[in-house]
């Protein structure tokens, strides 16, 4: 059934964006059927492991159903055994990326920078399936990545630190840190990641990981500036935060009129 969906992704055109929704559907209620096996069934255990390999590199998948993957391996393989595969599957992909030319791109993006990607999507996967500890590890690859040149990879290390964050606090990243973080991307220039920096920030702040007045009024002058009326998925992030925000203690309400 996975390898049918699978193919069924792999054919969906683009502008079909149905189509691609009901597959992605189907296949992460599919994935979370991993949380319940019985894994002391060694085959079963050894085809499901197989199965969710495939979804792990297929370059189709949606960071939700990467994630539901990763965390249906971890149930499935032990912490050594689930970071071995994933390895494996990082080096595979770097290796058939290497094997195309260097300008090769496909729609437009250089194939090996797609399949950076897709690794940075697989550790990202990795990193929140699996614990505190051995996810600290890891964490400085992202902060490298956010000063990459490429938005994309901007992109999804900014929302796998704000991710990592709101699941483990300040024991990944300290306040500070994530407040140095926060304002770099404010100040990146490039709309799109400005957008999701404000949402990061509005997120982080309402589950209290984040507690900086310099980013709440860089918040507010985002808000209310004349250069950001065109920008709608910032102004409604914006106009949906600080009502809540500003009502949910009167605190806020002091912090904020300063």
């Amino acid at each position: 059934m996975v390898d049918a969906l699978l193919e069924a992704l792999a054919t969906v055109r683009p502008e079909d964006e149905l189509k691609q929704l009901h597959a992605e559907f189907v296949l992460r209620q599919l994935l979370l059927l991993a949380e319940f096996q019985d894994y002391s069934d060694e085959i079963g255990r050894r085809r499901m492991v197989a199965s969710l390999r495939k979804v792990l590199v297929f370059e189709d998948v949606s960071p939700e159903n990467m994630s539901t993957c990763a965390k249906g391996l971890l149930m499935a393989e032990d912490y050594s055994a689930f970071s071995e595969l994933v390895v494996n599957v990082v080096h595979e992909l770097e290796e058939a990326a290497s094997a195309h030319p260097a300008d090769m791109q496909l729609q437009g993006i250089n194939v090996r920078d797609i399949a950076f990607l897709q690794t940075l999507e697989i550790i990202r996967a990795f990193l929140e399936a699996l614990p505190q500890d051995l996810a600290l590890q890891n964490k400085d690859l992202f902060l490298h990545l956010i000063q990459n040149n490429s938005k994309v990879i901007q992109k999804l290390a900014l929302q796998t630190i704000f991710d990592l964050v709101v699941l483990f606090g300040s024991a990944i990243y300290d306040e500070t840190t994530v407040s140095n973080i926060v304002k770099y991307g404010l100040n990146l220039g490039d709309v799109e990641l400005l957008a999701l920096v404000t949402e990061g920030a509005c997120k982080l702040i309402m589950v209290k990981a984040l507690n900086d007045t310099q980013v709440l009024e860089a918040l507010g002058i985002l808000y209310f500036h004349t250069t950001t009326q065109g920008q709608q998925r910032l102004r409604q992030c914006l106009s949906y935060f600080f009502p809540i925000y500003l009502l949910s203690s009167h605190e806020h309400q002091l912090v904020f009129s300063k």
